[in-house]
């Protein structure tokens, strides 16, 4: 029996309908699909990158094009997926090294604590593991001596 392919998202569909369209045009949907609205600064670069498909000669920047990458993570059809655990994590902020942060399985789990008690830090990494639209940067360790390292944790999921 054949199973039917499950249904694509908006934002699905809309990767398929751009890879038709000219570069600038996917470099502006990768902008708003990550980050949503664009600010003044990027408009002007989404324009000087139109004008550079057509021809302006003294224009440098380079389009980005809307990719798979950058959707949003979707399980699809129903399917959970629940995270039980963030650990290992490495080049953020000021979090200590070898900590686990244990999520609950049955119910929330609260943060809480201090200002620069890494709150933000976790909310970070959590939000760019999961591709959330407004990700915002992880922020290195500003001082440590390491400067440079990639950012990485662990993560267990049921």
């Amino acid at each position: 029996m054949h199973q039917a392919a499950p249904p694509k998202t908006v934002l699905q569909t809309i990767l398929d309908w751009s890879q038709r369209r000219p570069m600038w045009q996917r470099d502006a949907l990768r902008r708003i699909v990550t980050g949503g609205t664009l600010d003044a600064a990027a408009i002007n670069e989404v324009l000087d990158l139109c004008k550079k498909e057509h021809g302006a000669p003294d224009i440098s920047l380079t389009a980005a094009a809307l990719e798979a990458v950058h959707l949003p993570a979707n399980p699809g059809n129903g399917a959970t997926i629940a995270l039980v655990s963030l650990g290992d994590v490495v080049g953020v902020n000021q979090l200590a090294p070898k900590q686990t942060l244990v999520f609950e399985q049955q119910g929330l789990t609260v943060i809480y604590g201090p200002n620069g008690a890494g709150k933000s830090g976790y909310g970070r990494v959590l939000k760019r593991a999961c591709r959330a639209r407004k990700a915002g940067e992880i922020m290195p360790d500003a001082f440590s001596l390491a400067i440079g390292g990639k950012a990485t944790a662990s993560f267990t999921i049921s």
